[in-house]
């Protein structure tokens, strides 16, 4: 954060821009305490990992209530800006201590691992005396990690945090910490909708190429050929239907037919066709002036007289529809 931290010395807010900008992918390390560059700290890869940081500006109240401790600000100065970093571990063996000790609050200080420009002296405008030194950009955070006790008065880990809210989460630790809280099921989750939009954008391209469509077409042109397509499919359900009742190959009951066309409905559109062209062939041999489709008084004289005899068009009743 941006206070006056215990060696009397602070970081800009742009600086702390510059850190939200370059931690996130960076490894959070947790042992008896130390950074994974000093001596006794943690050598090995990451126990955690920084997904997502920002910086907010707050009050004071707000900083301590969040954190638990009263920042120290500069002459004038009414607001503090905070880098507030998120960080998932895994729910495994390995990790079950590091996991129980950060929700119990007992490994709690974290200290930031960084570049920066300075310190640079920052003087009281009135008696120029040393205020403090201020580290400035451009800089990077190399890591931030678990230490015994670090600099700054109120850097620490916790369970969840309501970003700059006035709730002290040391005495709620339960309320909106599931909101917070990065487990397992969660991360798979992420992962699972990040696959599946990668999937959905190829799946669209491939659309796009297969009906000749350009970029920039609308999801709402699509929706109109979509609609187009469907009402072909249905013209041509209804199609194989009536060359399938008059080549007799169809029941005439109407219940029975009705469950007929919900397999026929189900059939791809290349074998659909492929049918159709079949029984158009075989209804032409036997209906050669196209007779439309007898009631069911005339059910009887279908193989009867000669071509065109007893072809009177009707039409019947199958559901809401009128198929000739």
């Amino acid at each position: 954060h941006s206070g006056i931290d215990r060696d009397g010395e602070r970081f800009n807010p742009a600086l702390l821009d510059d850190f939200a900008r370059t931690l996130p992918g960076k490894g959070y390390f947790n042992n008896s305490g130390g950074h994974p560059g000093s001596r006794g700290g943690q050598k090995g890869p990451g126990q955690g990992l920084w997904y997502d940081t920002m910086v907010r500006e707050m009050s004071p109240e707000e900083f301590e209530a969040m954190t638990g401790n009263r920042p120290r600000l500069g002459p004038g100065e009414t607001t503090i800006h905070a880098l507030v970093g998120k960080m998932y571990t895994l729910k495994m063996p390995d990790n079950e201590s590091m996991i129980a000790n950060i929700k119990g609050g007992i490994h709690r200080h974290v200290s930031i691992s960084f570049g920066a420009e300075g310190p640079v002296e920052v003087k009281s405008p009135g008696d120029m005396r040393t205020l403090c030194r201020e580290w400035q950009s451009p800089g990077e955070a190399y890591e931030a990690s678990s230490v015994w006790l670090g600099a700054q008065p109120g850097a620490v880990a916790v369970k969840s945090a309501c970003i700059g809210c006035s709730h002290n989460h040391k005495e709620e630790p339960k309320k909106g910490a599931e909101k917070m809280e990065i487990e397992e099921k969660d991360f798979n989750a992420l992962k699972s909708r990040a696959e599946q939009g990668e999937k959905d954008g190829s799946e669209l391209k491939a659309l796009k190429e297969t009906l000749g469509l350009k970029d920039g077409v609308s999801v709402q042109d699509i929706k109109a050929l979509a609609a187009d397509g469907k009402a072909f499919r249905e013209s041509q359900v209804k199609e194989y239907l009536r060359l399938g009742r008059l080549a007799g190959k169809l029941p005439d009951d109407p219940e029975k037919l009705k469950a007929k066309e919900a397999v026929i409905a189900s059939f791809p559109m290349d074998f659909l066709q492929d049918e159709i062209k079949g029984l158009r062939a075989e209804v032409m041999r036997t209906h050669p002036d196209q007779a439309e489709l007898p009631g069911e008084d005339l059910k009887d004289k279908r193989t009867s007289g000669k071509p065109g005899e007893g072809s009177k068009a009707l039409e019947t009743r199958v559901g809401n529809d009128w198929l000739e």
